[in-house]
C-alpha cells in the first residue's frame, strides 16, 4: 500500500493507542486513489488557477514564498488543489450505477426539516408550556427563547434547514409524521444530561430528490463506506501480522 509500508509495528501502535492511525489509512488511501484520476488539461489549470487565487498566490515568485512558508511541495499543493474535483469525477465513474439504489435506502433520513423546538428538563413545566401555546397564550418563538434549555434557544426555537438522520430517533418519528403548524405534545426522550421533553412545531418539510447535488452526495457515501472497509481490512492484516510476529519472537 504506496505510502503506509514505512510504518513499523511500533509506530503502527502508538498511532492506534491515540487513534491516529485510522485516519492516517484513510487519507493515504484516498491519496493513492486520487492521484490516478486524470482531468481534463483546461480544467486542471483552472481549477489550480482557483486555488492558488485562494491564497493570494499570482506569480511564481509569491508561490515559492508561499510554498517555502507552508512547507509543502509543489506535488503536495497540486494534489491539494485538485482533490475535490477528482474526488467527484472517480465518484461519478465508479459509482454512479449504485447511487439509485443508495438514495432508496438512505431517503427517509434525507428529507429536509425545519422545525421549532422548546427542550425542557422538568416534565410539569413542559406540559404548562405546551398548553400555554395551544391556547394560543403565548408565542413559540417566545417561550423558547426565555425556556428552553437547549442551543435554540438562541435561535428562538427554530432548527433547520436540516436533515434528521442525526436526531432522536423519537424526534424523527414525530417530525415525520407531523403536519405543519401543528404544535405536539411533549416528547419524552432520554438524552446525556438525563430526561428531557420537547416540545415541537413542524415548519417546513421538502422530500428529498435526487438531483445532481444529491447524486453527489450519494456516490461520495458509497465510496466513504469502500474505503472504510479497506481500512479494516488492513487493521486487520496489520494486527494479524503483528501478533504473529509477537509469537515468533517469544518462541526464539
Amino acid at each position: 500500500m504506496n505510502g503506509l509500508e514505512v510504518l513499523n509495528e511500533d509506530f503502527i501502535k502508538l498511532l492506534q493507542n491515540h487513534k491516529l492511525l485510522r485516519p492516517l489509512i484513510k487519507s493515504q488511501l484516498t491519496k493513492n486513489i486520487l492521484e490516478k484520476v486524470n482531468i481534463e488539461k483546461n480544467i486542471e489549470e483552472k481549477t489550480l488557477n482557483t486555488f492558488m487565487q485562494k491564497y493570494g498566490v499570482t506569480d511564481q515568485k509569491i508561490l515559492e514564498e508561499w510554498i517555502k512558508a507552508n512547507n509543502l511541495s509543489k506535488e503536495e499543493i497540486h494534489y491539494m488543489a485538485l482533490k475535490d474535483i477528482r474526488l467527484k469525477k472517480y465518484c461519478k465513474t465508479n459509482f454512479e450505477h449504485q447511487v439509485e439504489s443508495r438514495f432508496l435506502e438512505r431517503k427517509n433520513n434525507l428529507d429536509i426539516f425545519v422545525y421549532s423546538l422548546i427542550r425542557i428538563k422538568d416534565a410539569y413545566k413542559a406540559k404548562e408550556l405546551f398548553m400555554r401555546l395551544i391556547c394560543r397564550e403565548e408565542n413559540f418563538d417566545d417561550l423558547a427563547y426565555q425556556h428552553s434549555d437547549g442551543p435554540e434557544k438562541i435561535t428562538r426555537g427554530i432548527v433547520g434547514p436540516t436533515s434528521i438522520e442525526s436526531a432522536h430517533p423519537q424526534l424523527a418519528k414525530a417530525l415525520r409524521i407531523g403536519k405543519i403548524g401543528e404544535i405536539m405534545p411533549p416528547i419524552q426522550i432520554e438524552s446525556n444530561d438525563g430526561m428531557v421533553y420537547l416540545i415541537v412545531r413542524l415548519e417546513f418539510h421538502e422530500p428529498a430528490k435526487l438531483d445532481e447535488f444529491m447524486r453527489e452526495k450519494m456516490a461520495l457515501e458509497i465510496f466513504d463506506k469502500s474505503l472504510d472497509e479497506e481500512v479494516n481490512n488492513y487493521l486487520l492484516n496489520s494486527t494479524s501480522k503483528a501478533v504473529k510476529n509477537e509469537n515468533i519472537g517469544e518462541a526464539q
